[in-house]
């Protein structure tokens, strides 16, 4: 690897990170628990929507960004990045609580916003994916992992 090479590759935060390549059947998913990731904050706007702040690591390659830009500019140096949530995905958000399924939010959403079923479940797990994709949420598949153990041991 060049100078380059070890200058801009991307490290991940620790706090950030999961296992990767997991695949699940549509069924195991939908009995998955949602959980946030403790290293985000979350601010409430007055409308109800939320700001989520993702922390940035700082690589070698950021705290060379962060020099060009400071001598730049005279405005501060961003410690994270934020996203500003709709109300549905503040409710989704909202329900990542380490209590609920994925198919439990999908009903929700389906019955609060009148939506059909099928629609809410594909745009709802789109958007869990995209929130999985960054590290913000984790799917708890402890007890869908003990059930399919449970099925595979008959008597035991």
């Amino acid at each position: 690897m060049g100078i380059f090479g070890r200058l801009f590759s991307r490290k991940k935060d620790p706090r950030l990170s999961g296992p990767g390549g997991v695949r699940l059947s549509r069924e195991q998913a939908l009995q998955a628990l949602l959980i946030r990731n403790d290293a985000v904050t979350v601010d409430e706007k007055d409308s109800g929507d939320l700001v989520i702040s993702i922390p940035i690591l700082e690589t070698r390659s950021f705290r060379l960004l962060a020099w060009f830009m400071r001598r730049a500019s005279k405005d501060p140096v961003p410690t994270s990045r934020k996203i500003e949530l709709d109300e549905i995905g503040s409710f989704v958000w909202r329900s990542c609580d380490g209590k609920t399924t994925v198919g439990q939010l999908v009903n929700k959403l389906s019955k609060k916003y009148k939506l059909p079923r099928k629609e809410a479940e594909y745009s709802t797990t789109l958007f869990i994916r995209e929130l999985a994709k960054k590290h913000l949420i984790a799917l708890d598949l402890a007890g869908v992992l003990a059930q399919k153990d449970a099925q595979a041991k008959p008597g035991g």
